[in-house]
């Protein structure tokens, strides 16, 4: 009973980490979450406003909005991938012993019957 408790917990807990995931692949994807009104930018824009050529500057810019944005994407998808396997995961771990415990109760009560 502890096993299949702990296993039904693990079980629960990853589906939530990957909903939570999702979610927040959806929240990062909203326009106000976009690089440009992100503290990173601003963090940077004081290196890259210091280059003189606004062509340069703005491609420099640009470039570095692609790389964050993609990065992020690839990360919250790595997340996602390895919330989604850990679910799959416990999931399969939880209906085995479920299938066990069934399997011994049928043996139990199939070797419990008298025979006629």
């Amino acid at each position: 009973m502890k096993d299949i408790c702990q296993c039904e917990y693990e079980r629960e807990t990853s589906e939530q980490e990957y909903q939570f995931i999702r979610n927040q692949i959806v929240y990062y994807n909203l326009s106000s979450q976009s690089f440009s009104s992100s503290t990173l930018l601003s963090s940077h824009s004081q290196l890259i406003d210091s280059i003189d050529d606004t062509i340069v500057r703005q491609n420099i810019l640009t470039q570095f909005k692609e790389v964050a944005e993609q990065s992020r994407m690839v990360l919250l998808n790595l997340y996602l991938k390895t919330a989604e396997e850990q679910y799959e995961e416990y999931k399969t771990k939880y209906e085995m012993i479920i299938n066990r415990i069934r399997s011994e109760q049928f043996s139990n009560e199939h070797n419990t019957k008298p025979n006629k």
